[in-house]
């Protein structure tokens, strides 16, 4: 069963990395600020639902 469990979650961490590095690039690029700013939080936003998907997912475990 652990199996399952692992692989239900694998997505959701390779997303998670994902918008990780999408943030981080949104920091260091030259956007303007309000691009930047609505974009990232969006991304962080994202990081939050997937953060929850993923806790909620291992507590199903």
């Amino acid at each position: 069963m652990g199996a399952i469990n692992r692989t239900s979650t694998a997505p959701i961490g390779t997303v998670m990395a994902v918008l990780i590095a999408v943030d981080a690039a949104l920091i260091s690029s030259d956007l303007d600020d309000a691009i930047r700013y609505g974009l990232g939080g969006a991304v962080v936003v994202a990081l939050v639902v997937g953060a929850f998907q993923l806790g909620r997912t291992r507590r199903e475990s």
